[in-house]
């Protein structure tokens, strides 16, 4: 076990040293490996890269700076921090050396046939760089084709050229609801969609085009309550429908894809050497209306396919077409469905209803990774159609029918299910199911009855499930397990237990985050038939940066990162105080923020106080990085502090629901204001500093110097005193 576990590291020292080496030589913006494999019988090891390159980014534009620096770039004050772009706080942006490093260990005993020949098995390779601009992304190494209801996937190992919409957070490329109207006069206009308020505009008299309206999937009911300024109140009511895979006019979607075919995973990766593609294109004709064409091939076989899309008031159609060829037959496929929702929210009852049709030509076929290139598709014809609506607030409904004739039987095969949902409370849902289904040309109708009890407890972050299925055929399946979350704390865990006739098993897993790294571990107990098997698993993770000078640990890098400098003689907190928060930056220390999302803005709460008081942060950042990119950000030394405390006058009393100023040096006076009992919190340089009350000219209050310490500041009680001169 001891020679087993030394050659599992010696595999893990030469993987990362060729990521070491993959960060000097890659020129794209993220290469990621990933490499696991069988060491010996018993155990198996994975470990898997992500190595930025070297490649410098643009300097922080002004949606990455705070609020104050929105319109000046010059030196400026926010809330305890003064920065400047160049020379002080702010580092400019670039790619940083990482390495992250997750580990996967396997030690497992069994009484089964064992892998013959052990060995390190590498997965997938790519490089990816982003395009922001025009929402590309470009892929080289190993991928995966795109697919549609008549076009399998496929992987593939080449180049890919794809379009994603979500590569920026505000951009939305789905149609919207429109309307046009015209007012005679000002006027307020409330829209109200499927009965909800969700917008309240002030317009001026004019012709004015709402096309922001934000709409459900579906049809919808929009109410344009206008209020016009001499209280005249007209409404105009119109439907729009909106579906989610519609694309607003103009816009479009693509996917390009070429290389050679990935046929699977044994040792390694299995290319062939037939050369495989696809490419997919859809367009916003209208609103309404988005079509599209997709293609695959393999040497001699393609698949060529249309679609389009239609949302109108009285429902939503898709119509797709497929028509295949190679060698030996030809073949086509058509698709057709239409879906009617009803989003009524005013009576809690929202309907789904969906039916369609499928048709077949016995030479057609979906799959390019198919060897055989004349195979007959398991279905001729088929049927399908489903019906959903919410009976109350409380209970929902759900039936569904599937009907198939093969071309292999002249015995129709149909699955036909009903299912129940019902919230007794707040914390306990219980969803009962029936169905009843043919799947085989020949055997007989199986009849299945299951039960799903959920449970969530008081705390919100544990759930308790029991889900048990009784088949008229073959065995009855159960499951009753818990499981525990708590992101803010990095911690979860899992307990299962399943059994399926003579097959059973045991599930229970638990991860802890720590301050600069993840552990999970797991144990797995099956038994199936006279087969036993128990595993052991490992997983240790987690991140080197080297930035700043410095290096900086965190948690597995799964996209883009932050590294926090803390230059100031205190400990900094992000996103929390001393009993919680994302992560704590000693003195002089370095900080990696791994929970970071390309193209989503992260906000990051900074305070030098352990103690959270009125929420108050020395500092809010709002930072948005690019595709596997680092920002640097450094604090040096927090000009501004926060001090609180209880103003009371000479006999004792709280000096409640009273505004005043208090002034610092030099400074101008900064005014404050008291609650009921006399609290009060104002933003200071750290000087000695005095307070006067309005309603009070001929008192004054002294905070003296040796009481304020940078970050926020508990003063106690600060008492009035009279003036002994009139300044």
């Amino acid at each position: 076990m001891i020679a087993e576990a030394l050659r599992c590291r010696t595999y893990l020292f030469w993987m990362t040293a060729l990521s070491l080496l993959i960060s000097f030589s890659a020129r794209a913006e993220d290469a990621i490996v990933d490499y696991s494999g069988y060491i010996g019988d018993n155990y198996v090891c994975e470990i898997q890269m992500q190595v930025p390159a070297d490649d410098s980014l643009p300097r922080l534009s002004s949606r990455g700076l705070m609020n104050c620096m929105e319109t000046s770039i010059s030196r400026s004050r926010v809330s305890g921090l003064r920065t400047k772009l160049k020379d002080a706080d702010w580092v400019e942006a670039s790619q940083l050396p990482a390495l992250g490093i997750r580990a996967h260990v396997d030690v497992e005993s069994y009484h089964r046939t064992t892998v013959n020949n052990p060995a390190l098995t590498r997965v997938e390779t790519f490089a990816i760089t982003d395009f922001e601009k025009s929402f590309a992304r470009l892929r080289v190494g190993d991928s995966y084709s795109p697919s549609t209801s008549l076009i399998d996937q496929f992987r593939l190992v080449g180049v890919s050229l794809n379009r994603n919409y979500l590569y920026s957070e505000n951009f939305i490329n789905r149609p919207l609801g429109e309307r046009e109207i015209y007012l005679e006069r000002p006027a307020k206009v409330d829209v109200y969609v499927n009965f909800v308020l969700v917008a309240s505009l002030s317009l001026q008299a004019g012709r004015h085009l709402l096309n922001d309206i934000p709409t459900n999937q579906g049809i919808n009911s929009v109410v344009l309550r206008i209020t016009e300024a001499g209280g005249s109140v007209r409404s105009v009511v119109f439907q729009t429908a909106v579906e989610d895979s519609l694309f607003r006019k103009g816009y479009s979607d693509y996917s390009f894809n070429l290389g050679r075919l990935n046929e699977g995973l044994t040792e390694t990766p299995t290319y062939s050497n037939d050369i495989v593609g696809s490419a997919v294109y859809r367009y916003g004709v209208t609103n309404q209306l988005t079509l599209g064409s997709s293609l695959a091939f393999r040497n001699s076989l393609g698949i060529l396919g249309w679609d389009g899309t239609l949302a109108t008031t009285q429902g939503i159609f898709k119509l797709e077409l497929a028509a295949s060829k190679n060698e030996q037959t030809n073949g086509t496929g058509a698709r057709l469905s239409y879906s009617w929702i009803c989003n009524c929210a005013v009576v809690g009852r929202d309907q789904r209803f969906n039916f369609g049709v499928e048709t077949y030509s016995p030479g057609f076929t979906r799959q390019v990774s198919n060897l055989v290139t004349s195979a007959v598709p398991f279905v001729r014809h088929g049927f399908f159609s489903s019906y959903s609506q919410s009976l109350n607030r409380l209970s929902s409904i759900r039936l569904s029918t599937t009907i198939n004739k093969p071309y292999t039987s002249d015995r129709l095969l149909y699955t036909g299910a009903v299912e129940y949902n019902r919230n007794i409370s707040n914390q306990f849902l219980v969803s009962a199911r029936y169905s009843n289904s043919i799947l085989e040309r020949v055997g007989p109708s199986v009849h299945e009855v299951g039960l799903q009890l959920i449970y969530r407890f008081a705390s919100g972050l544990s759930t308790a499930t029991a889900n048990t299925s009784i088949m008229s055929e073959g065995p009855s399946r159960s499951r009753v397990g818990t499981n525990y979350s708590n992101p803010l704390k990095y911690e979860s865990a899992l307990g299962e237990v399943s059994t399926d006739g003579s097959d059973s098993q045991v599930d229970l897993q638990a991860s802890k985050g720590f301050e600069n790294i993840d552990i999970g571990v797991q144990s797995l107990t099956s038994q199936m038939d006279r087969n036993f098997s128990q595993r052991f698993s490992l997983n240790p993770s987690g991140s080197v940066v080297f930035g700043g000078g410095h290096f900086g640990f965190g948690r597995y890098i799964r996209d883009s990162y932050i590294v926090f400098l803390n230059k100031t003689d205190r400990p900094i907190f992000l996103n929390g105080d001393a009993d919680l928060h994302e992560a704590v930056v000693k003195p002089g220390g370095t900080s990696v923020i791994t929970n970071t999302q390309s193209y989503r803005t992260k906000t990051i709460a900074v305070t030098s106080s352990g103690e959270n008081i009125y929420d108050v942060q020395e500092s809010l950042l709002r930072l948005k990085p690019r595709y596997k990119s680092a920002l640097i950000y450094q604090q040096k030394q927090a000009y501004n502090v926060w001090l609180t405390g209880q103003l009371i006058d000479k006999a004792g009393q709280p000096v409640g629901m009273t505004a005043g100023s208090m002034s610092c040096g030099t400074q101008e006076p900064v005014a404050f204001f008291t609650d009921t009992d006399g609290t009060f919190l104002v933003q200071t340089a750290g000087l000695a500093c005095k307070l006067t009350v309005d309603s009070r000219p001929f008192e004054i209050g002294y905070i003296a110097a040796s009481n304020i310490k940078d970050g926020v500041k508990k003063l106690g009680p600060v008492q009035l005193q009279t003036k002994k001169n009139i300044d």
